[in-house]
């Protein structure tokens, strides 16, 4: 089973004049491979990342990921690390000005057989949104809201605890 130990919340002080960072690392008792597949199949990004995903997750191709609230947002894949990482900027459809820089990484686990998550959500202000298919790597954010960022920063919760009972689920069935 996975233990969802959620090490280091947070998200810096969305008042501020710095960008706003939202970051999660979670250990999971899966491989490195595993949770891999989870990252890097935009397919399966439906099991915990979005309720519907229509992403290819290679660079410099976009999609679409209807969230669990029901929001479109535009997906634009900039970097992939096969095995280590992947940077996308996604921003709601209908308010492309709350653009956000999103790193998902993964990490061998402190024990055999087990690996970490590292996820990093950012906001900063002063940004136009990405274009699609844009190529311009850490920097293509846009600003968000105080509110917008506390959101955002409670869906990472769910959408890890999402992860977790689906890696959960998959153990469960090669028993």
């Amino acid at each position: 089973m996975t233990d969802p130990g959620v090490t280091d919340p947070g998200v810096t002080d969305p008042g501020s004049t710095e960008p706003v960072v939202i970051s999660r690392v979670v250990d999971l008792d899966v491989s490195t491979d595993e949770l891999w597949t989870m990252v890097a199949d935009g397919d399966r990004w439906s099991d915990w990342l979005a309720e519907r995903s229509d992403v290819i997750v290679e660079p410099d191709r976009s999609g679409v990921v209807v969230d669990d609230d029901g929001i479109e947002r535009g997906v634009a894949i900039h970097s992939v690390v096969p095995g280590e990482r992947v940077r996308f900027a996604w921003w709601p459809t209908d308010r492309p000005g709350e653009s956000s820089m999103v790193e998902l990484v993964v990490l061998p686990g402190g024990h055999s057989g087990r690996s970490r998550l590292s996820i990093t959500e950012i906001y900063a202000a002063g940004a136009s949104a990405p274009s699609i298919g844009a190529t311009s790597a850490w920097t293509a954010v846009s600003s968000a809201s105080a509110s917008s960022a506390r959101a955002a920063n409670s869906a990472w919760d769910l959408r890890l605890m999402s992860l977790v009972l689906c890696l959960d689920a998959v153990a469960l069935v090669r028993t």
